[in-house]
């Protein structure tokens, strides 16, 4: 039997997880769509009006339009995901907006409380 050091363990450990967190996440242009959909924005956004509902519908449908940069998204959908439960929607709403204005992209989006 074998005895792997504790260092060839990590890395092995290290590449092996960052290889499957990448594999799990469908691929187009090095980005996430998987996470892009609404069902999923919705359960990790926890929107509570219907105004906040119609803005994920408003965003997914900008992202199939191509209208929107997926790379801005998941940057933006990342950043909320750090947030508390309760305020990851306005912060998903507010860094997609100045990441848009940052890359010269005109899209207008619903306006949230």
């Amino acid at each position: 039997m074998e005895i792997i050091n504790r260092r060839s363990f990590l890395k092995t450990l290290l590449l092996g997880g960052t290889a499957c967190c990448f594999s799990c996440l469908a691929v187009d242009n090095g980005f996430s769509l998987e996470v892009l959909n609404y069902e999923s924005l919705y359960a990790s956004l926890y929107p509570k009006t219907d105004q906040e509902e119609a803005f994920l519908k408003d965003i997914v449908e900008k992202i199939d339009k191509k209208a929107i940069p997926v790379k801005i998204v998941v940057a933006s959908y990342r950043y909320a995901m750090k947030k508390r439960k309760s305020e990851r929607i306005v912060y998903f709403a507010k860094s997609l907006s100045i990441l848009c204005d940052r890359a010269g992209i005109k899209v207008k989006f619903l306006p949230l409380k």
